[in-house]
């Protein structure tokens, strides 16, 4: 690829698109692996292998192993 291509590509909508893309993937993973947000993924009562929450004994919704239940609201009543 010569120089003249290799601009073009990075001036198109799709380049900056899939970068912005592969760019928020990235960044929201790392905020999820760094605890930055709370999520089902970071929670020590849930088991990614089964998708199960061991503190509730339930699986939980999509929504929920994403942006997390209110443990500390909910005493006796399962979250979701």
């Amino acid at each position: 690829m010569n120089t003249e291509q290799q601009r073009e590509l990075e001036e198109s909508p799709v380049f900056f698109h899939k970068l912005a893309e592969s760019a928020k993937y990235a960044l929201h993973r790392s905020f999820i692996n760094g605890a930055v947000f709370k999520s089902c993924l970071n929670c020590e009562h849930f088991d990614e292998s089964k998708s199960f929450c061991n503190a509730f004994g339930s699986n939980p919704p999509p929504s929920v192993i994403v942006y997390s239940c209110r443990t500390d609201t909910y005493l006796m009543k399962i979250p979701f």
